[in-house]
């Protein structure tokens, strides 16, 4: 963007205003990340579940797909960042969001191979809502910010439900705050939705 001298306030306004704007389009374009990881994460859940009621003992490896989210995350952020001239403020948003929401998950995955999934699968759910309620405000997207409130209650809910019952919540979950607001930024995206 080059540098240009504005003449009062409001044209200084418009032009945070239409930065704002210009990073909610990228954002919205983007709206697979969110697919991707609600999609596998709900798949690993759905196939660890259906493996525990017909008493497969195998059915934790299908966490290994979230490897396949982290290469995805990986390279999405890399292209996206080599086409970028300059950081606007909201991906810095997006950067102190997610990263700590990263490492958070990996610390969860040690607590519960430690102690128990049943000990962090709430937490989990507490993150996810954490994560996207803050991305919702940053973005001014309600679906986000109700999506959140979902796994807020979702990670609630798992405080008194038993075993494999949690697999389900934590579908739920990822389909209330990150499944159907991804498909509805990427609706916007296209232009379906104004």
């Amino acid at each position: 963007m080059e540098d240009k001298q504005l003449n009062n306030p409001q044209e200084g306004m418009q032009v945070i205003l239409s930065m704002i704007e210009n990073s909610k389009a990228d954002l919205r374009g983007h709206s697979f990340l969110f697919l991707t990881w609600g999609f596998l994460t709900i798949f690993a859940s759905l196939i660890q579940y259906i493996c525990i009621k017909l008493d497969f003992p195998y059915g934790h490896y299908a966490w290994l797909l979230m490897i396949v989210g982290a290469i995805i995350t990986v390279v999405d952020v890399s292209k996206r960042s080599k086409s970028r001239k300059a950081k606007s403020f909201v991906d810095k948003a997006m950067q102190a969001i997610w990263i700590p929401f990263g490492i958070g998950m990996i610390f969860l995955i040690v607590v519960g191979n430690r102690f128990g999934f049943q000990v962090s699968f709430p937490i989990f759910m507490l993150i996810y809502g954490m994560g996207t309620f803050a991305t919702g405000k940053v973005l001014d997207f309600k679906p986000l910010i109700y999506g959140s409130l979902v796994a807020f209650c979702c990670a609630f809910i798992s405080l008194f439900i038993q075993g494999s019952e949690l697999l389900l919540m934590l579908s739920v979950s990822l389909l209330f705050s990150y499944v159907i607001p991804g498909f509805i930024l990427k609706r916007q995206s296209n232009g379906a939705v104004k």
